[in-house]
């Protein structure tokens, strides 16, 4: 006969490898992932070197991505056609100024076109520097190739230093029109902070690996009849029904605290420490739930234990996401989620069982701490999930949909900035505007009926002779 615990099991498996399937298949139409359509004539380094207006100046990671991916067989081209269009286009510039030299009339349409010619010469450097930057820097995130990690820090700084000059020479036209340097440089910002971001991945993975393996069971010598604080961690994300509100530990406050922060500077790593908005916003809607719960448990006793505790679930996917950061950056996870059916559909099917994983671990959890059945105790749960996306829905009704996006894809620049044909984030993934509504909405309904479940749900009373028992 099944039993409950393997029936879940096989649930979470099921529901991990459904989307595992839909995120392998269902790819065509999305904007994401559907990238393949951009000819060879739209990369950067072909464009024509008199028509500005088709410099391939792309800055988020998710169109650079797919440029590499879809350019890559093709690298030295690509690479070297930046270089041969400066050529080109000072060629033209050298042959007017010897025009004019011996011409008598329409001089200053001789001015006009070698000046124009010189502005058109100092975008395509700009354009020759950046595609050699992002070029060489996807490449060292593909194949860890060492001399593609000097080359794009080579010549990061050559765009960089152009930049500046461009804008202090054109102070009153900084950008070229269509582009925005700006967005450029924050993209040269995020890659220039990887390595930095791969140190402290693994340092926090090594971390939170090392507080689990001493939490496996007589690991660790007990102190006493209190046992070591990482074994709670072990038992919440491997036997949550071995946890016990009898049962006590030693060091459990400072362990709290240690994954509360880890947690948090996780998202300033994923961020590749470029933003404080992100990991804030993000981070804070994280620890919305484990708040709700630890205070509606109303065991303050505990309230240390039960943080850890709901914590562990989180920290596991954590640690899955920080495993692949610390490789090679964040934009190492990026890159292969955009270009990689494969990696797509394995980290999905992943995430998916963690996330179910972690709903069933609160829920047994709840019932634990907070001595209720198991219909209050999933009403809990459901509670803490739907504060969480009501709160989410009244932030985005409140900034707006695409001012929120926009305000967190400006520092990592994961999707375009201006969005597809200019239309906006929004238009471009083919979110409604009326979402955060929904959202609202939905989880409004959820709040109340699961509220009204949780109030005529009463606590389990404990005899004093089971507790002498324990």
């Amino acid at each position: 006969m099944i039993t409950r615990n393997a029936l879940i099991s096989i649930l979470i498996l099921m529901a991990g490898l459904i989307t595992g399937y839909f995120a392998s298949r269902s790819t065509d139409g999305f904007p994401i992932i559907s990238f393949h359509e951009r000819e060879l004539s739209e990369l950067p380094g072909t464009a024509s070197a008199l028509d500005t207006a088709s410099y391939g100046f792309y800055g988020s990671s998710v169109e650079l991505s797919h440029i590499y991916y879809d350019s890559k067989s093709n690298f030295r081209e690509v690479v070297d056609g930046g270089i041969r269009a400066v050529k080109e286009a000072s060629l033209q510039r050298d042959l007017l100024l010897h025009s004019r030299d011996t011409a008598t009339t329409n001089l200053e349409e001789y001015d006009r076109l070698i000046s124009s010619l010189e502005y058109r010469i100092e975008l395509l450097r700009l354009l020759d520097y950046y595609t050699n930057y992002f070029m060489h820097y996807y490449r060292w995130i593909d194949t860890g190739d060492m001399q593609s990690s000097t080359s794009y820090k080579l010549a990061m700084g050559q765009f960089r230093a152009t930049v500046v000059y461009h804008q202090e020479k054109y102070q009153a036209y900084p950008n070229p029109p269509g582009m925005d340097l700006e967005e450029l440089l924050t993209g040269t910002r995020v890659a220039g902070q990887t390595d930095r971001a791969v140190r402290w991945a693994r340092v926090v993975t090594v971390i939170l690996l090392f507080i689990l393996i001493m939490g496996i069971p007589r690991f660790i010598r007990d102190r006493g009849y209190r046992k070591f604080a990482g074994s709670l961690y072990f038992d919440a994300l491997f036997r949550p029904h071995k946890v016990s509100d009898m049962n006590a530990w030693h060091s459990i406050p400072r362990l709290a605290m240690a994954l509360l922060i880890l947690f948090l500077f996780g998202g300033v790593i994923i961020s590749s420490f470029t933003s404080w908005l992100v990991p804030v916003v993000l981070g804070s809607l994280g620890l919305l739930p484990v708040v709700f719960l630890t205070m509606v448990m109303g065991n303050r006793r505990k309230s240390a234990e039960i943080v850890v505790s709901l914590m562990a679930p989180k920290v596991l996917i954590m640690i899955v996401v920080m495993g692949v950061v610390a490789v090679r950056g964040p934009m190492f996870f990026w890159y292969h989620f955009w270009v990689s059916s494969l990696f797509r559909a394995l980290f999905l099917s992943v995430f998916v069982m963690l996330i179910f994983h972690k709903f069933h671990v609160n829920m047994v959890l709840a019932h634990k701490w907070s001595h209720r059945n198991r219909k209050g105790a999933a009403a809990m749960v459901w509670m803490a999930l739907s504060i969480q996306l009501l709160v989410t829905g009244i932030l985005l009704q409140w900034f707006g949909l695409e001012e929120s996006l926009i305000a967190l894809n400006n520092d990592l620049l994961l999707l375009p900035g201006r969005g597809h044909d200019n239309t906006g984030i929004t238009t471009w993934l083919g979110v409604t505007p009326e979402l955060p509504g929904r959202i609202i909405l939905f989880a409004g309904i959820v709040l109340g009926i699961f509220l009204l479940v949780f109030i005529f749900n009463r606590k389990r009373f404990i005899h004093s002779a089971t507790l002498r028992k324990a």
